[in-house]
């Protein structure tokens, strides 16, 4: 099988059943990223050996156009290729999902293979949802120990700054503040009037996590400082948003700044203690604990499928078949 995205196509390479396809000519369900059902009709998309059947599924057949069509659907997404058995697998899993929910929903008359495979991830879902227990202390306990570096408050620096429009304000302010000036002072002049409200306070920074309001430069500073009240030696060059007057009107405007950084404290890195987090870690274990019952879950059904819908893949066919994108047509 060569199968070939839609719209992509040079030259039909198929037999009867193949034929050059582009979007408006696509089923709603391919354009759109929907499952289909088996097609029984002449294949949407140009590929070799459409109708020769790879898989059968609790008497549903899947052929080489099912697996060319779900090759599309993706490519269409966005997502990676797959190759032909991952491809099949794919399908196989959803239709055997489907043939499940068939016979679950059987009195329902549900016959929708899209609707019949979100309803068996639905039940898959609320089957593990039932497996999971609230941790008891212990196991908490046990759990927090083992990840006790999830935990870890990285150093942080509170800094405040005062914002001036050149360098040369900046560091005459920087010698000001040497002379014994304070530094509500220098914030009289400061062009960020929101901080200078509230001392020019930037709360506490960590090199982990930049403030884009802020900026790295800023952020490097205030860890340089050797010590509490210590002030920046040469001003640092920042970008803020401020008032400029633009044909008598006043307009923001992203302007270069320089700022002087003062620290004001710094707290080491520390591990939280159980008690600080034990909302996280109890959420932590709780999903964790969801996943595993959801794995098992899924494997228990999957045990189910194969002998209630008797999957059955034929792995020699499938030798044969190539999941290959068509060169590009010649522009014109």
């Amino acid at each position: 099988m060569t199968c070939t995205p839609p719209g992509e196509l040079a030259a039909v390479r198929g037999g009867p059943t193949a034929h050059s396809a582009t979007d408006s000519h696509l089923p709603t369900e391919v354009n759109h990223g929907g499952a289909a059902p088996a097609w029984t009709g002449p294949c949407p998309v140009a590929v070799e050996h459409a109708s020769v059947e790879v898989a059968r599924v609790a008497d549903v057949p899947l052929t080489v156009c099912d697996v060319a069509v779900r090759a599309w659907q993706r490519t269409r997404e966005g997502l990676a290729p797959l190759g032909v058995r991952a491809l099949v697998d794919d399908l196989v899993a959803e239709e055997s999902a489907a043939a499940l929910m068939r016979e679950e929903g059987a009195a329902t008359g549900l016959r929708d293979r899209a609707v019949a495979a979100t309803l068996a991830e639905g039940l898959l879902r609320a089957e593990a949802l039932t497996r999971v227990t609230v941790p008891d202390e212990t196991a908490m306990a046990r759990w927090y120990a083992a990840h006790a570096e999830d935990f870890q408050r990285p150093v942080r620096v509170r800094a405040r700054w005062a914002i001036l429009r050149t360098e040369r304000m900046a560091q005459a302010a920087i010698m000001a503040l040497d002379r014994g000036a304070t530094f509500e002072a220098v914030l009289a002049g400061s062009i960020d009037p929101l901080r200078a409200r509230d001392g020019g306070d930037l709360g506490e920074l960590r090199r982990e996590e930049v403030p884009a309001a802020v900026g790295a430069a800023v952020v490097a500073a205030a860890f340089a400082l050797p010590r509490d009240g210590a002030v920046t030696e040469r001003p640092v060059r920042v970008f803020v948003t401020a008032t400029v007057m633009v044909r008598r009107r006043p307009m923001p405007r992203r302007i270069v700044a320089w700022a002087v950084v003062q620290r004001l404290a710094r707290r080491e890195a520390e591990v939280l203690p159980l008690e600080a987090v034990r909302r996280r870690v109890q959420h932590r274990m709780m999903r964790d604990r969801y996943e595993t019952a959801r794995e098992a879950a899924g494997a228990q059904w999957e045990e189910r499928l194969h002998a209630a819908a008797a999957a059955a893949i034929d792995a020699q066919g499938l030798s044969a078949v190539r999941v290959t994108p068509a060169e590009s047509p010649p522009s014109h």
